[in-house]
């Protein structure tokens, strides 16, 4: 007789700690059987993770942005390089290993060349002190301060997004509480970032990283109202990323307008085209629309519509 295999247990993360109390919730793999199993996290666990967050800001403000920029790369070293990491994720979701290697590989080719992606977003190698510049003449710089708390809700097929939401964040220098999907992979992938980051400033042995396990907190909420988890996650001046259809984030939205919420960024639907040109040729482009469109079983939010 074959025993059962034990379930993988997915931790919250708060105050700079992996914490598995609270009620549990069972996740199943692409073939319906029990697989893992996730924490919803308490009220007063998520009240202490809040003020924490709070405490922590001027500390990671004054963390040098080359330092950032440092560990996170060195933290790609680290992120879904286990095989067995990739078997999880591929379990819970029914994704094919393949995708999701392609798919982790490119987040980390993306963030081994961040500088790069600074600067076709704000054309200087750095985002604190951007120059002013008309007919080449430099007559001042544009300070970032953050904005935050960074609040992030995350869709239940978002187990790549994870890493690109928290990279940001940790660039931005904001502390920020994630509360990760109920279902499928994005609480697994959001503990191996925190892994990996843990690992990476381990490996540079300064006292001055430590803020940025501080500032982040991965949560889980068992709620089913959408409102009623915007109203557990609120916190003063907090900036929203909410992804989700435009009909939820349009409701969020009107939710959030008499609260003290600076901004809310929305990461909503559209139509994903691919053009064929005259050109073209027509049995490659065929192959690859149809890859597109069935990529990640159609849950993509590339896939051709």
């Amino acid at each position: 007789m074959v025993e059962d295999m034990p379930l993988l247990e997915i931790p919250n993360y708060l105050n700079g700690k992996f914490e598995k109390e609270g009620e549990k919730k069972i996740l199943f793999d692409y073939e319906g059987k029990s697989y893992a199993c996730i924490f919803n996290t308490p009220s007063s666990s998520l009240r202490s993770a809040k003020r924490n967050l709070f405490n922590c800001r001027q500390r990671l403000r004054e963390v040098p942005l080359e330092k950032i920029i440092a560990v996170l790369k060195k933290a790609m070293n680290y992120y879904y390089v286990d095989p067995h990491e990739l078997e999880i994720i591929a379990k819970l979701t029914g994704s094919p290993l393949s995708f999701l290697k392609q798919s982790f590989e490119e987040l980390r080719t993306w963030c081994r060349n961040i500088e790069e992606y600074l600067h076709l977003c704000f054309g200087y190698h750095t985002y604190e002190f951007v120059p002013i510049t008309h007919l080449g003449i430099t007559y001042g710089y544009r300070h970032h301060m953050p904005r935050g708390p960074i609040v992030g809700i995350l869709p239940k097929n978002s187990e790549a997004e994870v890493a690109y939401l928290l990279i940001q964040t940790i660039l931005s220098k904001n502390p920020a509480l994630i509360k990760a999907s109920s279902s499928l992979g994005s609480s697994f992938s959001s503990i191996c970032f925190i892994q990996a980051l843990q690992k990476a400033i381990h490996d540079f042995n300064d006292e001055q990283l430590l803020v940025l396990l501080e500032s982040l907190a991965i949560v889980n909420l068992f709620d089913d109202n959408k409102m009623s988890i915007i109203k557990k996650l609120e916190i003063d001046n907090g900036v929203y990323v909410i992804f989700g259809s435009n009909e939820t984030l349009n409701s969020v939205e009107k939710e959030l307008a008499d609260t003290n919420v600076q901004k809310i960024i929305k990461l909503g639907t559209g139509l994903s085209v691919s053009v064929v040109l005259d050109d073209a040729d027509v049995d490659f482009s065929a192959r690859e629309i149809c890859h597109a469109a069935s990529l990640n079983k159609g849950n993509d939010c590339i896939s051709t519509n």
